[in-house]
């Protein structure tokens, strides 16, 4: 797996649990301890959370660092649906050339 994935996995997860929570940035950093530029940083993708740091943040909200890295539903839904356009972009595109193929074929 990317770094990226994980990066965005824990950006989306850390700003959807604070929102859930109705925390700004301010509020969550002083309750995990941390700035509010890192909690900042890390929501933007800047920057990625140190061991201490994701500790920290995980403290805070009462879960585990997995539950942070782990796909959300909205992820998971967004996959799915756009694994299935690509799969109906795909067979259109072999249809089409099978189609061409054959009308070259036939007029030979």
């Amino acid at each position: 797996m990317k770094n990226d994935t994980l990066k965005f996995r824990l950006s989306r997860n850390l700003k959807r649990l604070r929102k859930e929570r109705n925390l700004s940035q301010f509020q969550l950093a002083e309750l995990a301890d941390v700035s509010e530029h890192t909690i900042n940083s890390i929501e933007i993708r800047r920057m990625w959370a140190s061991d201490v740091t994701l500790q920290k943040i995980c403290e805070a909200f009462g879960v585990d660092a997995v539950s942070l890295l782990l796909p959300c539903a909205e992820d998971i839904a967004l996959e799915d649906t756009m694994r299935k356009e690509l799969q109906r972009v795909v067979e259109r595109c072999v249809m089409r050339t099978v189609s061409e193929t054959i009308k070259k074929l036939l007029c030979r």
